[in-house]
């Protein structure tokens, strides 16, 4: 989901192609922020897996996978995100243990607030704007929108996947948005949050005077956000997956394309 915003922050903020060693250095980054982020969530959560029907089968819970294998995944991943920061710039030296902190208390804050789905989003909406930080040296304000927008993007598809496990989270005194208003409110928030992504995009377009390519993949995406909220109800949420996953993988790589074909 993040790192094709991570690309076309780089784009824009080049306002060109940027060099292969700035491509190179911050997928490097991404990959490890991902791996880090995604270790330590199932690494804090593994005992709550392994009482959720829906994810006891996960690995770590499932014993595929041992604590000690995920602790040294996590620590590779590190390592990663530090030489990558450090062969970038200085500045993104000094923010990544920021953003690693950040990471890591994301996976607690579940347990003490329905906040969690934005917090979510903002840690994704900092991949366009690491990717505006390795081409300029700066992080421009247009970052800052485009941060937004992610931001909004994400926490309304995750207040959607978080619908499958209600009466789980709300047993096991979780906070999400759906357990605390219900499915059809939550559902109504979600559908807010993906319209202010929208339109923020639709800004950030009009203001950086972007080409065709990036508007025409707006009348492709703006119909992909509509149809993952056509396919879900509060009577059916047996399509959630195909929302979360693969509606939402192609938001990002259609809007990275079209920046891409912009720039060329």
């Amino acid at each position: 989901f993040a790192l094709p915003f991570c690309y076309i922050g780089m784009i824009l903020g080049a306002r060109a192609i940027p060099a292969w060693p700035v491509w190179f250095w911050v997928t490097i980054v991404m990959v490890g922020a991902r791996t880090f982020g995604m270790g330590m969530n199932r690494l804090i959560d593994h005992q709550l897996d392994a009482k959720n029907p829906r994810t006891k089968n996960r690995p770590l819970p499932a014993g595929r996978v041992s604590r000690g294998e995920c602790w040294r995944l996590i620590g590779i991943s590190v390592l990663l995100v530090v030489i990558g920061s450090m062969n970038l710039n200085r500045t993104a030296l000094l923010l990544s243990p920021l953003i690693l902190a950040v990471m890591w208390l994301y996976s607690y804050l579940k347990r003490f607030t329905w906040t969690s789905h934005f917090v979510l989003g903002g840690i994704l909406g900092c991949a366009p704007a690491l990717g505006w930080l390795a081409a300029t040296g700066t992080i421009g304000w247009q970052a800052v929108m485009l941060a937004f927008a992610v931001l909004f993007w994400v926490a309304g598809f995750d207040i959607l996947y978080a619908t499958q496990d209600v009466e789980f989270d709300r047993k096991e005194w979780l906070w999400s948005i759906p357990s605390l208003v219900g499915v059809s409110s939550a559902l109504v928030i979600s559908r807010a949050c993906h319209m202010a992504a929208f339109f923020i995009l639709i800004f950030l377009g009009g203001i950086l005077q972007l080409g065709i390519w990036y508007w025409g993949a707006l009348l492709v995406v703006g119909p992909i956000l509509y149809y993952q909220h056509r396919i879900i109800s509060p009577d059916d949420l047996s399509r959630v997956n195909r929302a979360f996953f693969v509606m939402n993988g192609w938001v990002s790589m259609i809007l990275f394309c079209a920046t891409l074909l912009d720039a060329l």
